[in-house]
């Protein structure tokens, strides 16, 4: 089975809004809809801080407050997508002032089996005074909810003709008693039309005619799609009633309420001559996409149109006139929500979501000024994931955005580590350590580092100012220089008094252990105080902590000393000879602040055994056998906060450390990770005030306690041979780094895992990428948007258009290199990197040729490009060729060209390969074979003699191609609709569908040699997967064989990896699931094992009503979240019945769950 877990979750913001959640009319709240998930932040004098977020288990389509009567409190109405529609209804909460979150009221479900889906609008109105609120989910119905004091008290259906329904609004009258709804749809007659409903919420009814107020009216604007209900301005000479603008086409449109309209009982009635009065403006930029009321009156709203360009629209107060005034670019907006003190908070699906501030003037003449943006890699339109540096640590780069917000997202999981300086010319440093000319001192002056064979001393530098290192000998004059130093340290004096009482003294003492002898310095005179020299023998390994210096020499044997009273003084109880050679020793203090250890750790060669014994008598207290060599070990306090995390932490000579929650009585459950095939040193740093363990070697990482576990995050630090924590003049703890080329010096500013860098591109949008590793550049495929940089309203709206090129980017700093654009009306539409025969590795761009009289296209254009060389050689067109029908995928295989070309595949080869006049090979393609016999190919794969096939409209094909041609392999003829495919390994197709599944088949082989098709999974995934990636995030060692084999990447900009669970693990991980769904439910009671059955727009087969194959690792891993011993984990332990009883221990099962957090984090 594969289990899937979150990478990233989605960042595309679909709405906001600024409300009241408290009775607290000081506070005031912004509340942020994702695309699954809400999040309230609490309004501030420095800014926005997030208080709590809630998960929707569907996709948010629309958000909006709902007052109550009696307090300035508002509750939050939220409605979610199809499949499974549903109403949600929210109170913020802080019971718990330290812990606020949203509460819910109550659910409904929206869930027609019958009905069509509503296919323009989705979403819901609410009534300015709360009093009711419509959600439009399915074609000519809509469900209307009664509301009182911010509650749901009745809800009913009605039924309208308005089929085609774009937009809707309740109109803003002086009337308190009437409700009419405005809308605006598409007639039979392809008529854009205005026209209102009379609701009456008493008769539970809508009625059946127009009303008077707006009565189908005809717009001529085909583009409009949005109505902006306006009240009555009391300060105008003609807006005296209200009425409605329409938005979102090249006019804006203000149609009035008539002051000539009669009322008769509770509705509106019109005069016979009575005629609508209206005001228009041209908008001359591109469609609307947002918009929000700068005050009460609605004389100014704010809007944002889809390029990002916000303009405010305002009431000429004198004359029936709209007046705009362009303000500034900011993202393309779904939402914009207007804050205190002139802030805007802007919601984007194309790009950041940000807060920006009107401001007076600006020297480009945008008054916008941007003060926070909130990263956003949505919609990923393609992906790859390659080892960039060769570091071993993959990087992600995704094709994100669009309109004015295209980008390249470079995406890195792991530590951050800021260099400050670096130190060339000291090589080959095996060790180092801070010293001080105090113990007490709180900050290093020196760093004495070592060699195979020698000794230097680093001055570092003493202020902000300095950033050099440099050699120095004035530091302890009588160091041994000429010896390499095994461990070196400040020490704190220890003196007993005539009561026999010790206590502890900041000194001047320092000490050098060598394998001659232990030195006791004096770090004000640089000169010996004291010196123990071993008889026949050398010291081989040593460490120390503040008070105590622990050696080992041959034969087994170790010896424990201490400074009393300015001496070395020996520890007889300490002396003792073990059966083996010792290969890694350790007195390091388990918490940071100790000036002493209660604990020795030794590890022995041959036995490979860990043992620790407390001191002062050493009694043995753990033996642990290892599977390798333990070459560095440690006991280690994760301090957080007030608690403590002790663990024994061992380094093995393979690489692989291995971690035990350590007590006195036992060791707990292990933690494996592999980082490389070397041995790794052990380190103590503080990231933050946080403490953390770092183990650098070939590979880097860093181990800290968070939310209640040991985590581990990646850092970006490759081929270290030493590293120590110092302490500096700036806050927290800083490292050095001796690696090849010399010393590093520099901090980990912080834990988070999750890097992500933006390379801009504006208006050119990235659709397709590339890498190419001989050359280490990318092929990047872009779609340039051409708009009027018109910034006034002047004139008419601008002609929008696109064009498209390929680019090629430098993997070193992504800066284009070169750049090939394409032809005015041609487009591109797949890249890849090919390995044809006699070329190597060559960029492919596939393209079409689009014409607005076509339905599907008819040309096409394949060019190969050389990607040059490292050593300066340039890129160049090396073929071409034109195609009947767009190419939308290439691939090679076996040394051939390999494409889909509208309902075909195609393989081209390369032929005629010559010279040319400016001395560049050229070669020509020709067609070696095709396959046409499917209805519109979208996605090719390569797998050794296999051509797997995606067509968009039917299913999936596998094919193999022979000198002869084409032969069919297997085909599945289920209507699966697959927009993307990918393979986890030679056997596994992995895909996702138009319906927001993922699939996979595995393909069999049969002993009549034929191949069968096994449909091995479905999932509802309730996102668009656009790419599908084969390969994982670094290598990731645990003990139950998990292993990440692909990436998915949606629209909304969640990345998930799905993880291979080996068959024993699906039974207990699928019993793990199955107890857990009958504890643990979605907001609305949604159960866990039918919300991912899979699922089309109409909903879910009863014929399957459960998810088959995969698992869903992010809703396992959340049983982590109960501690051990609660109700919920007995619960899950024991099930329902004694079938469904889990047989294995909590411990175990947490093991395997955080091995499987692991693979994604």
């Amino acid at each position: 089975m594969k289990a899937i877990a979150t990478f990233l979750q989605p960042t595309s913001a679909v709405a906001s809004l600024k409300t009241a959640l408290t009775e607290d009319k000081d506070t005031e709240f912004l509340v942020v809809a994702k695309s699954c998930s809400i999040e309230v932040f609490a309004i501030l004098p420095d800014g926005i801080r997030l208080r709590c977020s809630e998960s929707i288990w569907g996709r948010i389509t629309s958000m909006h407050d709902i007052p109550t009567d009696d307090s300035s409190k508002c509750n939050l109405l939220v409605t979610t997508d199809h499949p499974d529609p549903k109403a949600f209804l929210l109170e913020y909460t802080q019971l718990d002032p330290s812990k606020p979150r949203l509460k819910l009221l109550r659910s409904l479900s929206l869930h027609e089996k019958f009905s069509r889906p509503a296919e323009f609008w989705v979403g819901c109105l609410v009534q300015q005074r709360g009093r009711v609120a419509v959600i439009n989910s399915y074609v000519g119905k809509l469900k209307v909810l009664e509301l009182e004091k911010g509650k749901i008290i009745n809800d009913f259906d009605v039924s309208i003709r308005e089929l085609n329904l774009l937009s809707a609004c309740f109109l803003r009258m002086t009337s308190t008693r009437s409700l009419v709804l405005a809308m605006l749809h598409i007639n039979h007659l392809q008529q854009l039309v205005l026209t209102s409903h009379e609701v009456s919420v008493s008769d539970r009814e809508i009625s059946s005619k127009p009303s008077p107020l707006f009565s189908n009216i005809i717009i001529e604007d085909s583009g409009a799609n949005i109505l902006v209900p306006v009240p009555p301005h009391s300060d105008s000479n003609w807006n005296t009633s209200g009425g409605i603008l329409v938005l979102g086409g090249k006019t804006i449109y203000f149609y009035s309420i008539d002051r000539k309209q009669k009322k008769k009982g509770n509705t509106f009635r019109m005069t016979s001559d009575a005629k609508l009065s209206s005001a228009t403006v041209v908008w001359p930029y591109s469609e609307i996409t947002a918009w929000s009321e700068v005050d009460v009156d609605c004389t100014r709203i704010l809007l944002g149109d889809s390029f990002g360009r916000l303009v405010i629209l305002s009431f000429n107060k004198k004359s029936p006139g709209l007046d705009l005034l362009f303000l500034g670019e900011v993202s393309s907006p779904t939402s914009l929500t207007i804050l205190p003190s002139q802030y805007i908070y802007v919601t984007s699906h194309f790009g950041d979501s940000q807060i920006v501030q009107i401001v007076p003037d600006k020297p480009n003449g945008s008054y916008i000024d941007v003060v926070d943006s909130y990263k956003n890699i949505a919609p990923i339109m393609d992906a790859i994931v390659e080892d960039i540096d060769d570091s071993g640590q993959p990087t992600i780069i995704t094709c994100s955005g669009g309109a004015n917000s295209g980008s390249l997202r470079v995406i890195r999981n792991g530590a951050n580590f800021h260099e400050d300086a670096r130190i060339a010319g000291v090589h080959n440093i095996i060790n180092l350590w801070p010293s001080r000319l105090r113990t007490s001192d709180k900050q290093d002056t020196y760093i004495v580092s070592s060699t195979w064979n020698s000794t230097y001393t680093l001055e570092l530098p003493s202020n902000n100012h300095e950033n050099r290192v440099v050699h120095t000998s004035d530091f302890l004059a009588d160091l041994d220089r000429n010896s390499t130093t095994l461990v070196a340290g400040n020490f704190f004096n220890r003196v007993t008094s005539q009561s026999g009482k010790a206590t502890y003294e900041d000194s001047h003492f320092y000490v050098q252990v060598t394998p001659k002898a232990i030195t006791l310095l004096n770090t004000v005179t640089g000169l010996k105080d004291d010196r123990w020299q071993p008889q026949g023998h050398e010291i081989t390994l040593a460490d120390c902590s503040p008070t105590q210096i622990l050696v080992a020499m041959p034969g087994g044997l170790i010896r424990l000393f201490s400074i009393e009273d300015g001496k070395l003084k020996t520890n007889d109880h300490c002396e003792k000879v073990f059966a083996g050679e010792i290969s890694a020793i350790s007195i390091s203090p388990q918490s940071r602040t100790s000036k002493f250890s209660k604990y020795i750790v030794l590890g022995f060669w041959r036995t490979n055994t860990v043992k620790v014994f407390s001191l002062p008598n050493l009694n043995l207290v753990h033996t642990q056998t290892m599977s390798h060599t333990p070459r560095s070990v440690l006991l280690y306090n994760f301090e957080d906060g007030n608690s403590s995390h002790q663990y024994l932490v061992v380094s093995m000579a393979n690489g692989k450390i291995t971690l035990f929650p350590f007590s006195k009585d036992a060791l707990g459950e292990r933690k494996d990770v592999q980082l490389g095939d070397s041995p790794l040193m052990l380190s103590r740093c503080e990231v933050n005030g946080q403490s953390a363990l770092l183990a650098s070697g070939a590979r880097s990482a860093l181990f800290y306690w968070e939310k209640g576990t040991l985590n581990q995050s990646a850092v970006l630090i490759k081929d270290v041979l030493a590293s120590q924590t110092f302490t500096l003049h700036q806050p927290g703890s800083s490292l050095v780094l001796s690696t090849s080329e010399g010393l590093v010096l520099g901090r980990i500013l912080e834990l988070d895992k999750l890097h992500i860098r933006t390379i801009h591109m504006g208006l050119e949008n990235p659709i397709k990428i590339t890498y190419h590793h001989p050359t280490k550049s990318f092929g990047v495929g872009c779609v340039k948007h051409i708009v009027d940089e018109l910034t006034g309203p002047s004139g008419s709206r601008p002609a929008t258009g696109s064009c498209s090129c390929f680019k090629i980017l430098s993997a070193a700093d992504y800066s284009t290199t070169h750049e090939f654009p394409l032809e005015s009306n041609e487009e591109v539409t797949c890249v890849a990197t090919v390995d044809l025969t006699e070329q190597g590795n060559i960029f492919a761009v596939g393209t079409m040729y689009y014409a607005e009289d076509e339905s599907e296209p008819s040309r096409g254009r394949i060019m190969l490009f050389s990607p040059g060389s490292l050593s300066g050689g340039h890129p160049y067109l090396l073929a071409s060729t034109h195609t009947e029908g767009a190419v939308h995928s290439l691939a090679s295989a076996n040394g051939d060209l390999v494409s889909a070309i509208n309902n075909g595949v195609y393989v081209f080869r390369l032929v005629s390969s010559d010279i040319n006049g400016d001395n560049i090979r050229t070669a020509a393609l020709e067609i070696a074979g095709s396959w046409v016999h499917n209805y519109m190919i979208t996605n090719l794969l390569s797998n050794k003699d296999h051509i797997i096939v995606g067509d968009a409209i039917s299913s999936i094909t596998v094919l193999s191609f022979k000198e002869y041609g084409f032969k069919m392999v297997v085909k599945d003829y289920s209507p699966l609709w697959p927009i993307s495919l990918g393979l986890m390994d030679d056997k596994t197709i992995l895909g996702a569908n138009a319906d927001c599944n993922l699939f996979s088949f595995r393909l069999q082989n049969q002993d009549n040699n034929n191949c069968v098709l096994e449909n091995d999974g479905l999932f509802y995934m309730d996102e668009v997967v656009n790419k599908v990636v084969t390969g994982g995030l670094g290598a990731t060692e645990n003990n139950y064989n998990l292993e990440t084999k692909s990436l998915i990447f949606t629209s909304t900009g969640r990345i998930s990896a799905v993880v291979d669970v080996g068959d024993t693990l699906s039974r207990l991980l699928s019993s793990l699931e199955r107890n857990l769904s009958g504890l643990k439910k979605g907001l609305g009671d949604i159960d866990h094992t039918l919300w991912r059955a899979p699922a089309n727009y109409r909903g879910r087969s009863e014929a399957q009503m459960a998810p088959v194959g995969f698992l869903d690792g992010d809703f396992l891993e959340s049983f982590l979240d109960y501690p051990a011993g609660s109700q919920e984990v007995e619960r899950v332990m024991k099930g329902r019945n004694e079938a469904e009883k889990l047989n294995t221990t909590y411990g175990e099962l947490r093991s395997i769950l955080e091995s499987l957090r692991s693979t994604h984090e």
